[in-house]
């Protein structure tokens, strides 16, 4: 190569191949995604993967939104922004649409964070209003609080409720369903056949009284088979 390209060229071509092998360092220690929730930092318990999960899960079926997340105790470039970012590249993200990745990485005691938009979302506020919702529990290392809390500020940060299911209503807006109001109808229904069985049929036997007057005039209930009498 010294005898082919000239001094300045010379030069040019070596930084270009040691910036190269930089990127390619670098970009070979990027981890690899674990489905959606890739804690390398290994911060949750079992039960703590099952609720974070279930929020990542519960964040597509209210918004229609991938939400990723990365626990690293590994930082190969010099901010975690910049980390975030190549790892969006890296796990080819921007081709997945609007996608919200959080980073979380932890240097000696302290822990660092970065959110990422892709899609709309990289030309929106969300990412950084999420950055500034869960920076204090990131910088007092609660760091499960802080991915429980990135979901539960995701309405206000998306600025958009999560989306009904087809047809659905509100409770507030919903009628009354048929069991709402029919149940105490049966209710009182029964309630009155009771009652009126209770007055023509007779407690000892079963049979139907018969109503008739007595020696005063005065109405009682009768039963001719086993002789009961009540007013």
């Amino acid at each position: 190569m010294r005898a082919l390209l000239p001094h300045p060229v010379r030069h040019l071509a070596f930084g270009l191949l040691f910036t190269a092998a930089v990127s390619t360092t670098a970009l070979g220690q990027i981890p690899q995604p674990i489905g959606h929730r890739s804690d390398y930092g290994a911060v949750l318990d079992r039960h703590g993967r099952e609720r974070v999960q279930g929020l990542i899960e519960q964040a597509w079926a209210d918004f229609g939104l991938e939400v990723f997340i990365l626990v690293s105790w590994e930082n190969p470039y010099d901010t975690t922004d910049a980390f975030a970012l190549a790892v969006a590249d890296a796990w080819s993200l921007h081709a997945k649409g609007s996608v919200l990745l959080l980073v979380l990485v932890k240097a000696e005691r302290d822990w660092s964070h970065a959110v990422v938009g892709t899609g709309d979302l990289s030309r929106s506020t969300a990412p950084s209003r999420l950055w500034d919702g869960i920076e204090d529990l990131v910088a007092h290392r609660r760091i499960e609080e802080a991915m429980e809390s990135f979901f539960e500020l995701l309405p206000d940060a998306l600025g958009r409720r999560p989306v009904s299911p087809s047809g659905a209503q509100s409770p507030s807006s919903a009628p009354p369903s048929t069991s709402t109001w029919l149940i105490p109808v049966i209710i009182l229904v029964a309630g009155a056949l009771l009652l009126g069985i209770r007055r023509v049929v007779c407690p000892r036997c079963g049979r139907l009284l018969r109503r008739e007057a007595d020696r005063k005039g005065h109405g009682v209930y009768s039963c001719r088979s086993c002789g009961y009498r009540r007013d």
